[in-house]
């Protein structure tokens, strides 16, 4: 979660230019600005960020002074420590430890007191477990056959409340072999997020699900694709459901490192993140305007929800439950290619 940190402040803005029934006179340079306020916790973590900038005409500028103060569950817990600014925005760190149902506030100070927010949120419950199957598959990608690998995500939803998730792959590889450049033996390691294939899936895709393949989906160039895999449990209430999606294959060869053999281990990190009903609509929110088939003109206007009182932004919680799949150690064969570790 934490590349949303950086974004989170980009589209607080954004939501100002959301059509109105009523024409409403405006003057560049008439409005006071607003303090901007956003934070994302995951409780999974231990750091988590807070970002603070002013509303100004048509941009955010940073603020020169601030206090950044976190309360849980009513009692102080900590005051955030300045970690970098730009001009746009200055961000703050905090250590705190989060449990599940921990009540949180953010309190921001700006300017001298000038300007004073704040946001609150409770984290929500973790799922108590995930079920995860997973073997190498083939799909149709825009008219080729391309191997990938397969998961079907259980999801056991608890009866008698509204919950709201998020699907997230992390693999995590480790490469060891002869490197060409030094040609002594060396260990590569890398860990990303994987591209999850949804198209397939009837929840993830509301209720619109087709090919894997990208050249037959959405004839009508208005389908928003559902690029940070959120979904509700509307379609399957207290009961469970199994997730079906692709990623590429994290054991595929790695061209050009190596000059014979190496080994490869690799470890796949599936997380369903519990999301409140705002994190779940800002994502949603972020599909749109991230899509390339939204139409201003055509649709309705994207409004980003926020949740911060005396000023603009959102301060949000998730908490994760994991499975980890640890697949086979391999020895692979090099193949002379100028490639590059992906």
């Amino acid at each position: 979660m934490k590349q949303l940190h950086h974004i989170l402040y980009a589209f607080t803005l954004a939501a100002l230019l959301a059509a109105c029934e009523k024409e409403l006179p405006y003057t560049v340079g008439s409005q006071e600005p607003l303090l901007v306020m956003n934070a994302l916790f995951d409780a999974n973590e231990t750091e988590h960020y807070v970002y603070l900038s002013l509303s100004e005409a048509h941009q955010a500028t940073r603020v020169t002074q601030a206090t950044v103060t976190l309360y849980i569950n009513g009692k102080q817990a900590e005051v955030a420590e300045e970690d970098g600014q730009n001009d746009r925005y200055q961000s703050f760190r905090l250590t705190s430890r989060l449990r599940p149902g921990d009540h949180l506030r953010l309190e921001a100070v700006a300017e001298e007191g000038r300007y004073h927010a704040t946001g609150e949120v409770t984290v929500p419950q973790p799922l108590e477990s995930i079920q995860v199957d997973t073997f190498p598959a083939r799909i149709k990608v825009y008219g080729n056959y391309q191997p990938a690998r397969r998961f079907q995500v259980t999801v056991h939803d608890p009866a008698r409340t509204d919950n709201y998730y998020r699907l997230y792959i992390l693999n995590t590889v480790r490469l060891y072999g002869t490197y060409w450049l030094t040609m002594r033996d060396t260990t590569f390691c890398s860990c990303g997020k994987a591209d999850i294939i949804n198209h397939e899936d009837v929840v993830l895709t509301d209720g619109r699900p087709g090919s894997t393949d990208n050249d037959d989906n959405d004839i009508m160039g208005n389908y928003i694709e559902n690029r940070y895999n959120v979904f509700d449990d509307s379609r399957f209430p207290g009961t469970s459901y199994g997730l079906r999606v692709y990623t590429s294959l994290v054991e595929a060869p790695i061209y050009g490192y190596f000059t014979g053999p190496y080994t490869l281990n690799a470890t796949i990190t599936v997380r369903l993140y519990s999301l409140t009903e705002t994190g779940y609509r800002y994502l949603r929110t972020l599909n749109t305007l991230e899509s390339d088939n939204y139409d201003t003109t055509l649709m309705e206007p994207a409004i980003i929800p926020g949740n911060v009182q005396g000023g603009l932004g959102i301060v949000d919680a998730c908490i994760a439950t994991e499975a980890h799949i640890v697949l086979p150690e391999q020895v692979l064969a090099n193949e002379v290619y100028e490639g590059f570790i992906r």
